[in-house]
């Protein structure tokens, strides 16, 4: 027994690793939606995704073919992906008796053909009545275990909390349903006789529910992955609850509660409708159906063609990277007007080459927008700290926002001046929201916002975006070499260890919008869905201390007395720059170039923005950021399609149109590939989690999108839900990624264009087996622009380094 319940425990935790974690609208962090999969080849995830969902997490061959007829697909890299098809894609031709040759690619997708039918789909117990009778229990089932999540996870929302929110998620439900009627409305009847049958601990109640459910051995951990993938939305959330613990250390098992309780539900519909023998031998023929393996290895037709459409999309643009890249040296060695050190974001590729422009003898760099600063900032009055770092770390840097003199008795005081005063707002909002109050507080307090109410409707509210005042600073008192050692690593991360200007900015961003439940999805991924500018002035404020520059001279890092680093913020919503702490330092030049960049850059995105602006105003568009009915005051990343890690001179001379991540690296400066390492390890794979949110969201919004936003309700205040469904959705609202009436973002995986020889790159992959999946699944290209920029090789999946251009070409002269 105690072996299987451990073989169980396993298989619990296997499924609920499929699901993506969801994070909270209040740090909203794009996720790669397929996370789970990324162990699984892109081909088999995608088969495997159609069953679950419906579909293959690809485009359509209708999309394709308009990209192909607007030549946004080349014929010639049709060709390339054809010569480099893979075996099960050729199996898949062979099998249709279809020759694999560009003219017969093209007469299939074009002629209309019933796509296959997956031959086997694995059903959870309520799903499977509902396909044989019509009926519609799978929904309700669903509905009720939402229904429970939403008043037990509640933020402070609602107005009546649950009373066992303190107890486990799997005790408050079992104490909830026992007094609730609802499954008794819908005739299913004895929840009460059959929940005193399901042992309390959620391990043993799947035990149970296993056993009742008579699932073979074979099939459990299926069943598992299908039952868990009913609530993709709380499904996430409750994952994310489980990482945020496993990484600092601690014990959890949101998921394992959530899996208990859905299958609770399915041993009481199972109660209630085992009295037909037909139906359970019906239920027990589908548990064993497709459990013999063939050992076949091809795909579907369907399926083969769609990938190749893929790859031809994604081969001509990598032409387009191939081109841009350029390796270049540095006009001369001079010492620069200004160095300017912006996140990798896509969004500041514009307005680093605005900033060129303007400021032609200024250096621009990228870097991951936390700035090598993995903070948890303590703001005086809020419960919980932010994780101002990636979502892959736990922060270990405690910092925390107060005025340089308050100490003590004092930050105690403005701690609890700020609690209460927080405490007063959520009084007010419990005032005007609760259902006994809210049309006494109209009828009293509703014409006084009628001014507040004209000037939202009239776009004349302020901005919102307020960075905080006051210097941010490290909480824990850190040693002068942990000082010096954080320092240190800031600067070499960012190669900027010689040559330094007089002005160093350091420049994080956020996003600006109003009634936009997805605000955060337009901050700073880098540091956990926040702004970056208190990453910003924590490093600039540490890298102005004259104690760590001397500690840093000692290590051969030697900045002159008259650099200054100075923070600043840039809104990508409306392109302006704030810059922070710098009112002893004349900055006023400065702040015009900063300035006529984001005039720059932001007509460069007017277009993008709306087509039908023939003269655009600057301050209408940036009033956008103020428009309380704006559904698109941004793009986010739509298009994000690379990320480079190379000097800047190899791409400076081009415009990338916001569509590469952009990380500094000189591979001369590090021999043993150590930066490279944490680049890849770190920036890249969070570029990937964006990359593939963005990707799916396009791709098919109904299940891996949130949908349309006119629709959208914020359920508990951690994320939102389509009318009066109950569970969250996951990914991007379906404005993000297109227009109304064309996709803003192709839906393409990231290109890794990496300044390193592919020998450097093999052993780093070594050393980090989720990136070399990540790689040799397919979930992204990993290409090898060697140590001077004269190569382009791409990794393939059986490990090797390609240059498919020269290949094709060889073919052709033969």
């Amino acid at each position: 027994m105690m072996n299987t319940i451990d073989k169980l425990s396993s298989q619990i935790d296997q499924a609920c690793r499929a699901i993506a974690p969801l994070w909270p609208l209040k740090h909203f962090v794009a996720v790669n939606p397929f996370v789970g999969y990324a162990d699984r080849p892109f081909s088999e995830t995608s088969e495997h995704l159609k069953q679950v969902h419906g579909d293959y997490p690809l485009p359509k061959i209708s999309w394709f073919l308009e990209q192909y007829r607007e030549n946004k697909i080349e014929t010639s890299k049709i060709v390339e992906a054809i010569a480099h098809a893979s075996d099960e894609i050729r199996r898949a031709f062979a099998n249709k008796e279809v020759e694999l040759k560009l003219e017969t690619f093209l007469q299939e997708s074009i002629e209309p053909f019933l796509e296959e039918e997956v031959p086997y789909q694995l059903e959870t117990f309520s799903s499977y009545v509902d396909k044989r009778e019509g009926s519609q229990w799978n929904h309700l089932l669903k509905q009720e275990a939402a229904k429970w999540c939403a008043a037990h996870f509640d933020k402070g929302q609602s107005s009546w909390r649950s009373p066992w929110c303190h107890l486990s998620f799997f005790e408050a439900w079992r104490k909830s349903v026992k007094i609730d009627k609802s499954l008794d409305c819908s005739e299913i009847y004895d929840t009460r006789k059959v929940l005193a049958k399901i042992p309390h601990e959620p391990l043993q109640a799947i035990a149970y529910a296993m056993d009742v459910l008579q699932i073979p051995q074979e099939r459990v951990a299926d069943i598992l992955e299908r039952t868990l993938l009913k609530l993709t939305g709380w499904g996430g959330y409750l994952r994310y609850l489980d990482r945020e613990n496993e990484l600092r250390g601690n014990d959890s098992d949101y998921g394992l509660q959530l899996l208990a309780v859905l299958l609770s539900y399915e041993v009481i519909l199972h109660h209630n409708l085992k009295s037909d023998h037909d139906r359970m031998l019906g239920w027990q023929r589908s548990l064993q159906e497709d459990l013999s393996d063939t050992g076949e290895t091809s795909i579907p037709f369907d399926l083969a063609l769609r990938l190749l459409w893929q790859e031809s999309l994604e081969r001509s643009i990598e032409k387009s990277f191939q081109q841009a890249i350029q390796p270049a040296i540095p006009d001369s060695n001079d010492r620069p007007t200004l160095q300017a050190v912006f996140c990798i974001d896509v969004r500041s590729e514009r307005f680093r080459r605005a900033l060129e422009s303007v400021m032609p003898k200024a250096q621009t760099i990228g870097f991951a927008g936390f700035f090598g600063i993995p903070a948890e900032h303590h703001i005086p009055g809020k419960p919980s700290a932010q994780a101002l770092c990636p979502a892959l770390l736990a922060p270990p840097v405690k910092t925390a926002r107060s005025l340089s003199d308050l100490t003590g008795e004092k930050w105690q005081r403005l701690e609890f001046e700020q609690t209460a005063a927080i405490d007063r707002k959520r009084a007010w909002k419990g005032f005007r929201e609760s259902a006994s109050s809210c049309f006494t507080f109209v009828e009293t307090f509703g014409l006084s916002y009628a001014y507040k109410i004209i000037k939202d409707a009239f776009g004349m509210a302020v901005s919102q975006r307020k960075p905080a005042t006051a210097l941010p600073h490290f909480a824990q008192a850190m040693q002068p070499a942990d000082r010096v050692n954080l320092a240190e690593s800031i600067l070499r991360g960012i190669n900027l260890t010689q040559n330094f200007a007089k002005r160093v900015l350091i420049c994080g961003h956020g996003g600006e919008c109003a009634n936009n439940p997805y605000a955060s999805s337009l901050d700073c991924g880098a540091c956990g869905g926040h702004a970056g500018d208190v990453n910003a002035r924590l490093a600039a404020n540490l890298l102005n201390q004259n104690s760590v520059r001397q500690g840093l001279e000692a290590r051969g890092i030697n900045i002159p007395e008259d650099t200054t680093f100075i923070a600043g913020l840039h809104n990508t919503t409306t392109d302006e720059v704030t810059l922070f702490d710098a009112e002893t330092k004349p900055t006023l030049d400065l702040e015009k170039a900063l300035a006529q960049a984001g005039d720059i850059c932001l007509l460069q995105r007017v277009a993008d923005l709306d087509t039908s602006v023939k003269k655009p105003s600057l301050s209408k568009i940036r009033a956008k950021s103020r428009d309380w009915s704006q559904v698109r005051p941004e793009w986010g990343l739509a298009g994000n399609a690379a990320f480079i890690v190379a000097p800047r001179s190899w791409t400076q001379q081009s415009n990338l149109s916001g569509k590469a991540f952009l990380h500094e690296y000189d591979p001369q400066a590090d021999p043993e590939g150590a930066l490279l390492n944490g680049i890849l390890g770190g920036p890249l794979v969070v570029g990937s989690w964006i990359n593939l949110q963005y990707y799916a969201s396009s791709t098919d919004n109904n299940v891996y999108g949130s949908g349309h936003k006119a629709i959208h309700n914020v359920v508990g205040g951690i994320g939102v839900a389509l009318g009066n469904e109950y569970d969250l959705r996951p990914g991007l609202p379906l404005q993000s990624v297109s227009d109304g009436t064309h996709l803003v973002h192709t839906p393409c995986r990231l290109h890794a264009c990496i300044a390193a020889n592919p020998a450097t790159l093999d052993k780093i992959l070594e050393q980090q087996p989720h990136l070399k999946d990540l790689v040799t699944n397919g979930w992204i290209h990993m290409i090898s622009l060697g140590e001077d920029g004269s190569q382009w090789l791409k990794l393939q999946a059986n490990g090797t380094w390609t240059d498919s251009q020269r290949e094709i070409e060889e073919e052709a002269q033969v």
